[in-house]
């Protein structure tokens, strides 16, 4: 069908008696069959949901065509009535915004298709013949379609603002940039989770000892409560003379806090022993394959992969700025400061350097400093920063 030379007819009948084609109840494809083939999205990768609401997503299944042959077809077929289904699942929406006006950016996409009789190229939306020479778009002969998408200030808070757009091979092109910034090769990452398990044991010790005194002076917080109660109850304190009711509620309401305080700390120093490690070490393994899964993954993950990177996304003059999240910014000083960390300067497949490589690294006056910044920013920012990991959906498809 995208050759051109071949109407659906003609393919049914060369999918019925040439490919021997069936349905699931062993009959040949009707004549509807194959007009409903032709105009189902979902062999492009995208789903309506719910049905009928309009509202068109990426799906995880792979496409056997790409979202431009689908529009290319239903041109070919003349379909005005059936445009391409609007998706809602454009990369970086809501997460931009003008650093001129402060409005957010939003992606529009646009569909041109340039006339094989005349040059003429024009927006094929709508559209059943080409504006210049009128002929019919199903009758051109091998017509080239174009499909752009464009990132652009809304304009809602100042309509004079005077952004311009940015293609969406340019947008995710400046990410990359950011994401090569933290890059750092297998044999880096294994070293830094190796040192950070190495210097958690270390202190674990010092954490059970600090976990301790906590529980005990949560302890002996209670039985402050519970003998302030005795004594609020006791034969001796019937007239009040040894605790008044107002002293009594006083005492009782500043206990009750410093119990409160103590169960949070309990609770968080708990939470942080067992999850800061796990933290750490998805935000080594973000920056070692962040730009791969980028440059593989569905609009969502880019999102996602943007999301984790940094903050305060700014595009001003067609330029990103990205404010990296602390713990990517210190990965990326070190990169700065240290070139030997860097993929090419690791000699990965020698298996006789690697020890001699961890003993560099280990005895670095810079690398470790920065690996205890990165453990405790992740420790202290634990209930804000994540990273995403989709290391295994990846690297089944690869």
């Amino acid at each position: 069908m995208l050759r051109g030379g071949y109407s659906p007819p003609t393919i049914l009948k060369i999918a019925n008696n040439q490919w021997g084609l069936r349905t699931p109840h062993g009959k040949p494809l009707s004549r509807s069959a194959i007009y409903r083939i032709f105009a189902n999205p979902f062999y492009c990768g995208l789903f309506e949901y719910p049905k009928g609401s309009g509202n068109w997503y990426q799906g995880k299944h792979e496409p056997m065509i790409t979202i431009e042959e689908y529009d290319r077809v239903q041109v070919l077929l003349g379909r005005k009535d059936n445009p391409r289904p609007k998706r809602h699942d454009f990369p970086f929406r809501g997460l931009i915004r003008c650093g001129e006006c402060g409005a957010m950016v939003t992606p529009d996409e646009k569909n041109q298709l340039i006339c094989p009789n005349c040059k003429y190229k024009f927006s094929y939306n709508n559209k059943l013949a080409c504006p210049k020479c009128k002929i019919q778009i199903k009758d051109m002969k091998k017509p080239v379609f174009l499909r752009y998408l464009y990132y652009y200030c809304t304009k809602r808070k100042d309509p004079k603002c005077s952004q311009g757009s940015l293609e969406i091979k340019e947008l995710e092109k400046q990410i990359d940039e950011f994401l090569a910034k933290i890059e750092i090769s297998e044999g880096f990452k294994n070293w830094a989770i190796k040192y950070l398990r190495e210097e958690n044991e270390k202190e674990k010790a010092l954490r059970e000892e600090v976990l301790k005194s906590q529980q005990k002076a949560y302890e002996q917080c209670q039985k402050k409560l519970s003998n302030l109660l005795e004594l609020r109850l006791s034969p001796l304190n019937t007239d009040g003379n040894l605790l008044s009711d107002e002293e009594y509620a006083e005492r009782k309401a500043e206990l009750i806090k410093e119990k409160v305080r103590l169960e949070e700390i309990l609770r968080e120093g708990n939470k942080r022993i067992d999850c800061w490690l796990e933290t750490a070490e998805k935000t080594f393994d973000f920056a070692c394959h962040a730009r791969y899964w980028f440059k593989n993954g569905t609009p969502e993950e880019k999102s996602q992969i943007l999301q984790a990177l940094g903050s305060n996304l700014i595009l001003k003059d067609k330029k990103l700025e990205i404010e990296l999240k602390k713990p990517f910014q210190i990965i990326s000083d070190v990169l700065k400061g240290v070139e030997r960390i860097k993929p090419s300067f690791e000699p990965e497949k020698r298996h006789e350097n690697k020890f001699k490589l961890d003993e560099t690294y280990s005895k670095s006056p810079i690398l470790c400093p920065k690996m205890d910044e990165v453990r405790t920013c992740i420790i202290e920012n634990l209930g804000s920063f994540s990273v995403p990991s989709f290391k295994e959906r990846l690297s089944k498809a690869a």
